[in-house]
């Protein structure tokens, strides 16, 4: 399951970033906003496997994040209830449907305040255009919006759904707070689209500066993707 695989990269960075490392119950969720494009944004043409590789965040690029590899675990099997929901579970098992033609994914972690300790699963996936990638956007700000009393993945429940406010950055944007199966379980999403190349983010942890995925590493992140693409 994605919640204890995160949580041993999260022991196994910790330690990293100790030995020297750099460094809901109960209301319907609002309509998720969705970020504009902005003027810089470009069309773009669908990356290979090795250019995603190449575009994703190393170490030393963002002050205060620690990045290593994360290989992408994907459960295609999983089942949303009601099926409305089904583009959330998709992104929480890191399925996304259509499948991509590439993907690769990097684990982030916070490692100066505010949020020190935030750990991030951020996965690049490149379509072959971006009608695809379009549409499971689309799809996914739907769900946001449908499931705010939340919904069923496979055995666990998620109480809440609630969108809120996407940076605006790419082409488009969705971001989305999950209530997870624990009372003290919290998932924090956001997508961004940037041409053919959707990137996720799936972040948990002390979120102690706002209540979505922390900026700084969405900006970066997809200013990466859009110089790749560039």
């Amino acid at each position: 399951m994605l919640y204890l695989a995160r949580a041993a990269a999260v022991v196994a960075l910790l330690c990293l970033a100790g030995c020297g490392g750099t460094g809901p119950a109960g209301s319907v969720a609002p309509t998720p906003a969705a970020s504009t494009a902005t003027p810089a944004a470009k069309a773009a043409h669908p990356l290979t496997e090795a250019q995603i590789q190449a575009a994703t965040l190393k170490a030393g690029e963002l002050t205060g994040w620690q990045f290593d590899d994360h290989p992408t675990m994907h459960d295609n099997s999983s089942t949303a209830k009601p099926a409305a929901c089904q583009p959330l579970e998709n992104v929480r098992t890191g399925a996304l449907d259509p499948n991509p033609v590439a993907t690769v994914g990097i684990f982030a972690l916070k490692t100066s305040a505010p949020s020190q300790g935030i750990a991030v699963d951020v996965e690049l996936n490149a379509y072959p255009d971006s009608n695809v990638a379009k549409q499971i956007v689309g799809q996914l700000r739907d769900a946001v919006s449908a499931c705010g009393s939340g919904y069923a993945g496979g055995v666990l429940k998620f109480p809440t759904v609630t969108g809120h406010a996407a940076p605006s950055v790419g082409d488009e944007a969705v971001s989305f707070k999950v209530a997870g199966p624990g009372a003290r379980d919290m998932s924090w999403y956001t997508m961004v689209r940037s041409g053919a190349t959707l990137v996720t983010f799936d972040a948990a942890g002390p979120m102690t500066d706002g209540d979505t995925v922390p900026e700084d590493l969405v900006r970066a992140q997809v200013a990466k993707v859009e110089k790749a693409q560039s």
